[in-house]
């Protein structure tokens, strides 16, 4: 909702749109449709597909996910829902998700912090830390070991800004302002006490990479 909010009020169009916030588990009808929001985990804060159902069966529109068994705001994939509506019958299941096409599963989002911490402590210059803009978690575990490692971080881009914001006004991450800095003044930080971070989104398969600068 904070990103379409976001979106509505730069193209001055936010007083002419009602935004209806929906809830897990609480269905509510769209003409023929009976909807039931269903929690699934992802890097975005909150997302959750929409079961459709007019008929006898029913059908999924399932956006980008992942199942994720430890989540960081602790908020669990529901699988059992999704057990129950695959006991009653799906007609279709409609799914985006990167790399959906690989066999295997993708690891929690905490797997990535203990590379990520032994990388912010053995850098010994500035560190650039590159992610999707949308990735709340992702940059949030960025801003923890940044402060965890006395870094100060700047924080590069216009959606990257965005996503930092809604991640404070959303509570997920308690990032103080004492430890953000601008870009210009990374530049005449001690090398070893900055960390810029930045959007990369057009190359998810380097996504979470840190690189080292002088």
């Amino acid at each position: 909702m904070a990103y379409v909010e976001g979106k509505l009020e730069e193209h001055h169009l936010l007083d002419e749109i009602e935004l209806v916030e929906i809830a897990p588990r609480e269905k509510f009808t769209l003409g023929p449709f009976t909807i039931e929001p269903i929690r699934v985990t992802h890097s975005w804060w909150i997302a959750w597909p929409w079961p459709l159902k007019a008929l006898p069966a029913s059908s999924f529109i399932r956006a980008t996910s992942k199942i994720d068994l430890s989540p960081l705001d602790a908020h669990a994939f529901d699988l059992h829902t999704f057990a129950e509506y695959g006991k009653r019958g799906v007609l279709a299941l409609l799914q985006d998700s990167t790399n959906v096409e690989r066999t295997g599963y993708t690891p929690s989002e905490r797997a990535v912090i203990p590379r990520l911490d032994e990388v912010f402590s053995q850098t010994k210059k500035k560190l650039f830390f590159t992610c999707f803009s949308s990735s709340i978690y992702r940059i949030r575990i960025a801003l923890e070991l940044a402060r965890k490692h006395g870094r100060k971080v700047a924080i590069i881009g216009r959606s990257m800004m965005e996503s930092s914001e809604i991640a404070q006004d959303l509570a997920t991450s308690t990032f103080l302002p004492a430890w953000l800095s601008s870009p210009a003044k990374c530049a005449t930080t001690r090398p070893t006490s900055s960390c810029a971070s930045s959007a990369d989104a057009g190359r998810a398969h380097e996504r979470a990479q840190p690189r080292r600068g002088g």
